[in-house]
């Protein structure tokens, strides 16, 4: 956009543009219009370009609110004239508050007004950084040659839901869910780190009292932080664990404290699939199951209804993080020709974060290092 391009929509809409939009979109990158098909979704409109789409936008949003927000408790029913629509993905528009120069983003999604935490100009790193990701996703996808046709499988084995959530509890796994209030302080959220990172943009998620491991193959004693790089560079995203065998959690924290809660974790059906019985990998491969279509098929949808009812990652129950168990089957960030690591879930889980992801951070305990990874969709 242009200079002639900001004063028309101040003009048009009666506002002062934030200034880290103006920096923004000043110079926004013509890549960031092309991202790889996604049937259904337009991640190019994380940022409208075309000034005329931002101000038909916002004038929607004055007209009649009420087709976009019922009446959010956060905000008056008039919309305020201070509240900026600058792009959207899918459901959730995207607005910021143009009284501050970089404005914590406000995520419109289903009727309901929040903010989702991070400033504009970070939203804007995130979005270059998930442009880079898709694409290199996209491109490392190989070329699938012409399938012959298959015989015929056998008929599957009959398999019921009671006998598939069996099998799920047959492998369940010790864990711990973090929650904020409790009586066993476990860890600590966010705030400084206890185990420090060095020097550097290292931003702290989570700190964790080593004796609350449920699988801890090395022994480990003390405090674990996991911190990842926060800086507009290259290293943005990057994750790093450190280990002091002399810490201890603090008594104050200018984080969040975090208490333990036990529980047997069931693993996803995907996991099931892979790890469990000869009878269910039977079923399995006699009925072609596979995640991209199978879900709604029983027993599949009453086990995994279970597993939704229970498992941290899916039960919105307040739960920060979890330690040990079954981590959620990522598979939905592999291409469906790549292969997933299934090796990772025979490793000791030490940590999944739940809550202010994405990306969901996972770090594993292989019996001699530490194995991170970040997930993005």
């Amino acid at each position: 956009m242009t200079n002639a391009d900001f004063k028309r929509i101040e003009n048009e809409l009666g506002l002062k543009l934030p200034a880290a939009y103006v920096k923004i979109m000043s110079d926004f990158p013509d890549e960031l219009r092309n991202w790889p098909d996604a049937p259904g979704v337009n991640r190019s409109e994380w940022f409208f370009t075309d000034p005329q789409q931002v101000i038909d936008v916002n004038r929607e949003f004055r007209k009649s609110p009420g087709d976009f927000v019922k009446k959010p408790e956060q905000y008056r029913q008039q919309w305020p004239a201070n509240l900026f629509v600058f792009g959207r993905f899918e459901k959730n528009w995207h607005a910021v508050d143009v009284t501050q120069d970089d404005p914590p983003l406000v995520e419109i999604e289903n009727g309901k007004v929040g903010k989702a935490g991070q400033e504009l100009s970070f939203c804007f790193t995130w979005v270059k950084y998930k442009h880079a990701t898709d694409w290199q996703k996209y491109k490392q996808q190989p070329k699938q040659p012409k399938k012959a046709d298959k015989p015929a499988k056998a008929a599957a084995a009959p398999l019921s839901p009671d006998e598939l959530i069996a099998e799920g509890r047959r492998l369940a796994r010790p864990a711990v869910a973090l929650h904020d209030t409790g009586k066993k302080y476990a860890a600590v959220w966010r705030g400084t780190g206890v185990a420090s990172p060095g020097k550097g943009e290292w931003r702290h998620w989570i700190s964790i009292d080593t004796s609350y491991l449920p699988d801890n193959p090395r022994k480990l004693k003390g405090v674990v932080s996991l911190y990842d790089w926060f800086a507009d560079d290259d290293r943005w995203g990057e994750l790093k664990v450190v280990h002091d065998a002399k810490a201890t959690l603090p008594r104050k924290t200018d984080g969040t404290k975090l208490y333990a809660q036990k529980f047997d974790c069931l693993p996803d059906v995907e996991a099931v699939f892979q790890f469990g019985s000869k009878k269910v990998k039977d079923w399995a491969k006699a009925t072609s199951w596979d995640a991209n279509a199978g879900f709604n098929m029983s027993p599949v949808r009453e086990y995994q209804a279970e597993v939704q009812s229970q498992h941290p990652f899916a039960t919105n129950d307040g739960t920060y993080a979890m330690l040990g168990g079954w981590s959620w089957c990522f598979t939905w960030c592999y291409s469906i020709d790549e292969k997933y690591p299934w090796n990772l879930m025979k490793k000791a889980l030490i940590v999944l974060t739940i809550a202010e992801s994405e990306p969901w951070l996972e770090v594993f305990d292989d019996g001699k290092k530490f194995v991170t990874f970040s997930r993005i969709t």
